[in-house]
């Protein structure tokens, strides 16, 4: 683009801004033509997909900060609680867990563990000891 300067003339300013606006007006016409091309395929995709809104995931480098464990809480609870049949309090089994290599990103680690113990029908909760351990007549 020129710079404006004392040189150029006024005919000579309103041709370059004629020029702009013409190449502006072509731009403008060209968008519109791949905008509608763009819906024409958009539509054929939908039909194509029997009407479900797709798109594209990201990576899974850009998915959430949640932990990705190979091996689900309970399995490792009931791991941890069959190598260490006195069992285990809630607080000691939690740090156990977090030794293992366990990944969490919830900021009450213990409630989750909590839920996990009481709805494991494999564990109970031996009241006068205080630990959670293995049920001798469960199946595990």
């Amino acid at each position: 683009m020129v710079e404006p300067s004392a040189e150029l003339t006024v005919a000579e300013l309103e041709r370059m801004l004629t020029k702009r606006r013409q190449e502006l007006t072509s731009l403008i016409g060209q968008r519109d033509k791949l905008q509608k091309e763009l819906d024409v395929i958009s539509r054929r995709i939908t039909e194509l997909q029997g009407g479900a809104d797709f798109t594209p995931s990201r990576s899974p480098a850009y998915n959430s900060g949640r932990g990705r464990n190979p091996v689900s809480l309970r399995h490792t609870v009931i791991s941890i609680l069959t190598n260490h049949p006195p069992g285990y309090a809630l607080s000691d089994l939690s740090d156990k867990i977090i030794e293992t290599g366990y990944k969490t990103s919830s900021k009450n680690f213990r409630n989750v563990l909590y839920q996990c113990l009481y709805n494991t029908p494999q564990i109970y909760h031996d009241s006068k000891t205080g630990t959670y351990r293995i049920n001798p007549k469960s199946d595990t």
